[in-house]
């Protein structure tokens, strides 16, 4: 799994919680390092914040990612601080798979709802829990 972060602990909480449940897990903290290890390794799942540094947003990277051939299929999970519902509507018409709130996430809970997302090889909407928003 690919864990695209610019805060370390965060990046670091996932990294644990994911490795824990035995995941293999690697980590960009900017855009285009996420771009880089998503065509070069190909993950099972992308979580993507909205916020990254140097002027390429999370939003931008999801738009590169599903322009690819390579990286088209990906689920990626957007992964923000920010819930205003035209942001949640806007990365799923861009091509996202699920939405996750940073102040609502729990690592650990999550690591257990990305291994079967990963097992199914899609991401289920209609298995939304409260950690996370998801549209119809």
């Amino acid at each position: 799994m690919l864990i695209v972060d610019d805060n370390p602990d965060i990046a670091s909480a996932l990294v644990y919680a994911l490795e824990s449940a035995d995941c293999e897990t690697a980590v960009a903290r900017d855009a285009n390092a996420a771009l880089r290890l998503a065509t070069e390794r190909r993950p099972h799942l992308i979580i993507l914040d909205t916020s990254l540094p140097g002027g390429i947003t999370g939003i931008d990277v999801l738009v590169g990612l599903r322009a690819l051939p390579q990286t088209r299929q990906i689920p990626i999970i957007i992964f923000s601080e920010y819930s205003e519902p035209s942001l949640i509507e806007q990365v799923f018409e861009l091509g996202a798979s699920e939405f996750w709130e940073k102040s609502t996430l729990d690592p650990s809970l999550a690591a257990d709802r990305l291994r079967r997302i990963v097992a199914r090889g899609h991401v289920d909407r209609s298995a939304a829990s409260g950690e996370q928003r998801q549209l119809p």
